[in-house]
């Protein structure tokens, strides 16, 4: 390799750390490292991220990669959800349920056109969204559905489709915002078209008629004309994003899984995705995102300066034997877990340093489905008992050893920890041997005082946060075992209602987050959803989905110190079996995509 001293010639800048605003293409030696560097040597390629939260396909959808609306779908459904680039949360549903439908616009100001249910069958009706809800707004000339439209809210033109009037059709329609007119057909029909481009510029490619096809038209405003193929037919499942010139296909060929960019010329293949795609979005040929049943989110990228690393969970050092019923408290590199329903274990403890976990100090007495605040080296257990039983005992831990400290008020057990600090804890919710609780206590270190009530008495709930600014979600009534999916804020002396998650759940010992703008609700228990592997966010203001866990199970543990960026989960129980497992969690990442060049 040739050295620095034989490259000066060409005026390469000598700098002693990588540029943060290199741009593309620029290339430098960095005399820390010893290399010749550049930047943007391309990167493209899909990845995996959060899941939906219900599983549909043939649904509306619109908007950009960090800004998505996904609406409608398969079983005549009229729920809408919103995708924020990193998970899904719920939005406003349709005035009608219904699926094919022709969708465009944004997340803020999306149109859903047409589709199809069996209580009116193929319709002409059309909703806009602003945001929050969807009202109705000018009807299609004619009843459609799997067409496609391209556009805005206000200037969109919708093509292609199929009826029982003209089966595979070539309507096309333009909308400027209150009133549908026909406009010029396109010259073949098919149902399941994909597109991109404005109402005046348009693209429209492949669909089926009776098969797949290949078949590409562009619209000028005035006229539909032939234009180049597509490498892979499609059918009703492919989609895309960009412009007329500047295309983006994806879910195109057999496996719904090819792309390809198109360039007002010609057709290229790009990065397959690594699973199918049904419908999608993204504004751009650069950028898009994309869902497909069951379940599944993928986002694409064509950038030369960044690489994107997907978040998600991966196993962990396991525990030291299997447990359920557990508590934690700590940073996902600095762990501390304590506590057992299961027989042998319920006065262990132990630590975990990032890769593996070790035995700490003897709890000293039984305990089990207690609520856990602090870090590994000062933590508080309070709460549960011998097999999950409910109590008053509280105990600290200074990093080697386990001591008694000032009895709680109210007994309890299943109940919620909030807090990163042992002298600032928070308790709340629960059981006592008669009755689910509303109750909650702070801890001040030496001893326990009784706090606000909840709104909504709950056992098996889970918190995030701290002392003074904690939320608390999830859990279960008695006897009726109503599962909950509510939350609550505390201020430091009330709770308030929050927001809802996406999917109700009990017997979590999994709500974890340093902070109660950046908790997690992770795995559990609900109705329609046993030994659940769901994994939920939340803001401050909103849930929304995050990846889920690869093992589904409940009464597992978290830490007390998670960042929007990582999380830990461990122990558990999956049907009939305890488990070991250790999970972590990664959020998304975005690097500089800076690379060593190699001079022979």
């Amino acid at each position: 390799m040739a050295g620095y001293n034989e490259l000066h010639g060409l005026k390469v800048k000598y700098l002693s750390e990588d540029p943060s605003n290199g741009e593309d293409g620029q290339v430098w030696y960095n005399s820390t490292s010893g290399n010749l560097r550049v930047q943007g040597i391309r990167s493209t390629g899909w990845i995996t991220t959060a899941t939906m939260i219900t599983n549909r396909n043939s649904s509306g959808f619109c908007g950009t990669v960090s800004a998505a609306l996904q609406f409608g779908g398969t079983g005549f459904t009229a729920i809408t959800e919103e995708y924020n680039g990193i998970g899904w949360s719920a939005g406003g549903d349709l005035g009608s349920g219904r699926y094919g439908i022709g969708s465009t616009g944004s997340q803020t100001a999306g149109l859903a056109i047409g589709g199809y249910s069996p209580s009116v069958g193929y319709t002409n009706s059309c909703e806009k969204y602003d945001g929050s809800s969807w009202t109705s707004t000018g009807n299609l000339v004619v009843g459609n559905w799997q067409h496609n439209g391209v556009g805005t809210q206000t200037a969109t033109i919708a093509y292609g489709g199929n009826n029982p009037g003209s089966g595979f059709n070539a309507l096309s329609e333009s909308f400027n915002g209150s009133t549908w007119t026909a406009t010029p057909s396109l010259n073949t029909g098919r149902m399941g078209l994909a597109g991109a481009g404005t109402s005046t510029a348009a693209l429209g490619w492949c669909g089926q008629n009776p098969s797949a096809t290949q078949l590409t038209e562009a619209w000028d405003g005035s006229s539909w004309t032939t234009a180049p193929n597509t490498n892979e037919p499609a059918g009703g499942t492919n989609t895309g994003a960009g412009t007329q010139t500047a295309a983006l296909a994806f879910g195109l060929g057999s496996g719904t899984v090819h792309t390809e960019l198109y360039d007002g010329t010609s057709w290229t293949n790009a990065t397959d995705s690594p699973g199918a795609i049904a419908q999608g979005e993204g504004g751009s040929q650069t950028s898009a995102v994309g869902t497909q049943s069951p379940f599944g989110t993928q986002e694409y990228a064509a950038d030369t300066t960044t690489t994107i690393t997907a978040g998600a969970w991966a196993s962990g050092g396991a525990l030291p034997a299997v447990n359920n019923g557990l508590t934690g408290a700590g940073t996902p590199t600095a762990t501390i877990g304590m506590g057992s329903r299961t027989p042998g274990q319920d006065q262990a403890s132990y630590e975990y340093d990032g890769s593996s976990w070790s035995s700490g100090g003897s709890l000293g007495t039984p305990m089990g489905n207690s609520g856990g605040a602090g870090t590994q080296t000062a933590a508080l257990i309070f709460g549960g008992g011998p097999g999950g039983a409910s109590s008053t005992t509280s105990r600290k831990y200074d990093g080697t050893s386990w001591t008694a400290t000032n009895a709680m008020n109210n007994t309890t057990g299943l109940c919620s920890g909030i807090g990163t600090s042992q002298t600032a804890a928070l308790v709340n919710g629960g059981f006592s041997p008669s009755a689910v609780v509303n109750t909650s206590e702070e801890f001040d270190g030496t001893n326990w005082t009784n706090s606000g009530t909840m709104n909504q008495a709950r056992m098996g709930c889970s918190g995030a946060g701290i002392q003074t600014a904690g939320v608390t979600f999830g859990g279960v009534d008695y006897p009726a075992s109503t599962a909950y999916a509510n939350s609550e804020e505390y201020n430091g002396s009330t709770w308030s209602n929050g927001n809802t998650m996406n999917t109700a759940r009990n017997m979590y010992s999994g709500g974890d987050g340093a902070s109660e703008t950046a908790a997690y609700a992770i795995a559990g228990d609900g109705p329609s959803s046993p030994d659940s592997n769901l994994v939920e966010g939340y803001d401050g203001t909103t849930w929304s989905t995050r990846p889920n866990l690869a093992t589904g199970r409940r009464s597992g543990a978290a830490g007390s110190g998670a960042t929007s960026s990582s999380a830990i989960f461990f122990g558990g129980r999956d049907g009939g079996s305890d488990q070991s497992i250790t999970e972590e969690f990664t959020g998304e990442t975005i690097s500089n995509n800076v690379n060593n060049l190699v001079v022979s």
